[in-house]
């Protein structure tokens, strides 16, 4: 058997090769082969003598968690085993659009669910579409039988433990994919505010030389870095990404050097609103990473924490007390950084607008920046732990907390607690409580995790969806961005519509 799988720069080479044959390109995942896939693969060869089958490479694969759950290297394998097909392609992008301009097929073969354009949530098929057009070449869609690879993968492949097989049959009695989409869509309606510090996170990639001759330590080389937008800023752009109309207002030091970076970083449909402050700057958090492993090593931290300090509070709030009312949901999104004081919160707290809060404790503030300190919020958002540090309360279990909190009127309703991989829960108005476990596992980076959790269970607290959604589709959010390194990139809403359609599928 010839080795059928060519590498990229053969492409181009086939149209040459093939003078006088036509030449079809089938594209897609193919990750668990099938009779429908086989069917395809037959009626599309009947529109040319040469068949090039390109398949998505893993890591542009948005089919859920555990998805591909076979690797680039057994499927090229197992496709280049079906006699029918004459070679088979590793396509590094998103969609085929390279495939297509380099090879130059004279038929493009879809699944004919894929003719439908209104369910085309990426805009990939009509990207793909028009690179067909560009090159004169014809897209047909086939009419054979077709199986969903998802449902065989999560029926007969993916090892769901009993609570998330739970949780999953909750969801599917009461809802579609399509209700789904109508709530994610239903964001756009919503103008929202994001106010809080913003963080730069600065990735520092090395790579071990060894123990050094005269310290017993590590020596490193340093390989590469980079700095990434975090804190509020990160909220604002999964906000954005999510469909909101957002505005943001944020502390900035007067040198404001990190300008350039947040000005690249930051979607441009977001209003900015930066608040100039005397000594004070942007706070820097290093984090030093085996490359190798992708593993962190230690962390070090830049912080100007008082911001206040020769700055008037009363003026910011002279300056943006009336345009709080201008939005739906104001999101507080407090670090510890000394930004929120007194006169802040209760400048937040004094509006009737819907306020969705998140209160972080790290190393630097520990035992000082509690939620507690809040009295009137709409919706709060919190880890395990700093739940547990703002009670004053451990080693109890999370629901029996949550029911002692509500006894001592500790907090108000709405509320999320997050667990980590042990999934988390939504207090609701009446008092029920909704849990979901998580669904990713292979975890890269966890910075950011619990914003993207905080964004959409608050929007989904705002607009009074069913509480049973809520830990779920915040944990879906949230474990997709778990398998990206810190914020440099927001979670897409079609990864998020694919996630939620191959876990339900």
């Amino acid at each position: 058997m010839k080795n059928k799988i060519i590498i990229k720069n053969y492409l181009s080479k086939i149209k040459n090769k093939y003078k006088h044959k036509k030449i079809v390109l089938c594209h897609g995942v193919f990750d668990l082969l099938h009779f429908g896939h086989l069917k395809h693969f037959e009626k599309a060869k009947e529109y040319g003598e040469v068949l090039v089958v390109s398949i998505t490479s893993s890591k542009y694969v948005n089919k859920g968690p555990g998805r591909p759950y076979f690797s680039d290297k057994e499927r090229l394998k197992m496709l280049s085993s079906i006699d029918i097909v004459d070679y088979v392609y590793l396509n590094d992008h998103p969609l085929s659009v390279d495939v297509i301009k380099k090879l130059k097929p004279n038929f493009y073969i879809k699944g004919n669910d894929y003719k439908n354009n209104k369910q085309d949530i990426t805009g990939g098929i009509k990207k793909e579409k028009d690179a067909v057009s560009s090159i004169n070449g014809k897209i047909v869609y086939t009419n054979e039988q077709t199986y969903s690879s998802t449902s065989l993968i999560n029926r007969y492949l993916t090892n769901f433990d009993k609570e998330q097989l739970s949780t999953i049959s909750k969801l599917k009695k009461n809802y579609k994919l399509e209700d789904i989409l109508k709530i994610i869509n239903s964001f756009s309606s919503l103008k929202v505010l994001v106010v809080g510090e913003p963080i730069i996170d600065k990735y520092i990639y090395t790579n071990p030389l060894g123990m050094t001759n005269k310290d017993p330590i590590i020596s490193s080389k340093i390989v590469s870095e980079e700095s990434l937008i975090g804190g509020s800023l990160a909220i604002a752009n999964n906000l954005n990404s999510l469909g909101c109309n957002t505005s943001i207002i944020y502390p900035i030091g007067e040198k404001n050097i990190h300008e350039k970076l947040i000005k690249s970083s930051l979607d441009i449909k977001i209003r900015r609103m930066p608040y100039k402050v005397k000594d004070w700057e942007i706070p820097i958090k290093t984090r030093f990473i085996n490359k190798s492993h992708m593993r962190k090593l230690f962390e070090t931290n830049e912080l100007y924490e008082n911001i206040w300090e020769k700055n008037n509070e009363s003026k910011f709030c002279q300056k943006f007390k009336l345009k709080l009312k201008n939005f739906d949901i104001i999101f507080l999104a407090d670090f510890g950084h000394g930004f929120f004081k007194n006169k802040i919160i209760k400048l937040f707290e004094s509006t009737n607008v819907f306020k969705a809060l998140n209160v972080q404790t790290n190393s630097s503030n520990l035992g000082y920046n509690y939620f507690t300190k809040y009295k009137k919020y709409d919706y709060l958002s919190i880890d395990e732990r700093e739940f547990n540090l703002g009670l004053g309360i451990k080693n109890i279990d999370t629901s029996k907390l949550i029911q002692y909190a509500i006894k001592e009127k500790k907090i108000n309703t709405n509320l999320s607690i997050t667990s980590g991989n042990k999934g988390s829960r939504y207090l609701d108005k009446k008092l029920h409580i909704h849990f979901s476990p998580i669904f990713f596992k292979d975890v890269v980076d966890t910075v950011g995790a619990g914003d993207a959790y905080f964004c959409i269970t608050a929007l989904l607290s705002k607009l009074q969806y069913p509480g049973i959604l809520i830990p779920f589709l915040g944990n879906c959010f949230a474990g997709l961005k778990t398998r990206i390194l810190a914020n440099k990139k927001a979670v897409s809403k079609s990864s998020l519509i694919k996630t939620i359609n191959a876990i339900l599928g």
